[in-house]
């Protein structure tokens, strides 16, 4: 089970390293992608084809479902880490979690969530453990 969160920063040239603790956790072959609510996620292999096959499914269901998956879809980026374990963060999932330079890595049960650290504050804070 992931858990726990870990404060980062995104380098010069959008590279990202995955705390070591979390990157042991996801295996060979992560998956990230947009949350729902503003944040990314980030999917062991296994995971991702689970979540990934019920948007498959919707999407066969008519148009406007298709339509959704393939603007979800574009945005789907395997992880491909450097030879320093680092990997680039495209323009789009930037842009979506708005993302400029420090991140915050919360541990989810069975994913990762990404969010700006700015955005991190302004829902979640750290000023108070609440139950």
């Amino acid at each position: 089970m992931l858990a726990s969160h870990y404060r980062l920063q995104m380098d010069d040239k959008f590279r990202i390293r995955l705390p070591a603790k979390l990157r042991q956790e996801l295996g060979e072959k992560p998956y990230i992608m947009p949350g729902k609510f503003g944040e990314l996620r980030i999917y062991s292999n296994s995971e991702a084809e689970v979540y990934l096959e019920d948007i498959k499914n919707q999407s066969e269901k008519d148009a406007e479902s298709m339509r959704k998956a393939v603007k979800f879809m574009v945005n789907v980026q395997e992880i491909i880490e450097d030879a320093q374990g680092r990997f680039v963060l495209n323009e789009n999932l930037r842009n979506y979690a708005k993302i400029k330079k420090d991140i915050v890595f919360v541990g989810l049960f069975n994913k990762i969530v990404l969010y700006s650290a700015e955005e991190f504050e302004k829902l979640y804070g750290l000023d108070k453990v609440e139950d």
